[in-house]
């Protein structure tokens, strides 16, 4: 199966929500148009966009009996039928955009307890996250993405 995009979400300040997004504009170098950490002075390799599997944000519904919706893990590029992790140290082409994977977007104690529940602890959230949080990406050439693109890893 191909990967493609899922959802697309952003937050225009820290801790808000994240926003829906049917369209997004992707700028090398700043990240997505519109969200909290474009064009932040100080941004590391990798924190420019965040991807996370649909399919993992399922399996750790599941092995906690919770109901996370992918939103709620605070990743940008919810997707689906790609292993994420494989893509660490590779470029891809989603939409008309480049990415390089820089390193895997492991859980922190913020989003533990940010999905805690009275029966489910911030410290079971990130065991179950870890090795399945995400991606996070830097963007080589700037583009557009929206849901229903398709992943192509470059060679």
């Amino acid at each position: 199966m191909t990967g493609e995009i899922v959802s697309l979400w952003c937050a225009t300040l820290c801790d808000a929500p994240l926003l829906p997004l049917s369209r997004a504009t992707v700028i090398a170098q700043k990240g997505i148009e519109g969200d909290r950490y474009f064009d932040k002075p100080d941004k590391k390799p990798g924190e420019e966009i965040t991807f996370i599997e649909e399919e993992m944000v399922d399996r750790v519904n599941k092995a906690l009996g919770l109901q996370i919706h992918p939103s709620r893990t605070r990743r940008n590029v919810v997707t689906r039928n790609i292993d994420l992790n494989a893509l660490v140290g590779k470029r891809f082409h989603c939409g008309s955009a480049t990415f390089e994977g820089v390193e895997l977007c492991e859980p922190c104690a913020y989003l533990g307890r940010l999905l805690q529940t009275p029966e489910v602890p911030p410290r079971a959230i990130i065991a179950a996250f870890t090795g399945r949080g995400g991606l996070r990406a830097r963007i080589v050439a700037s583009g557009a993405v929206k849901p229903g693109d398709i992943f192509n890893i470059v060679p």
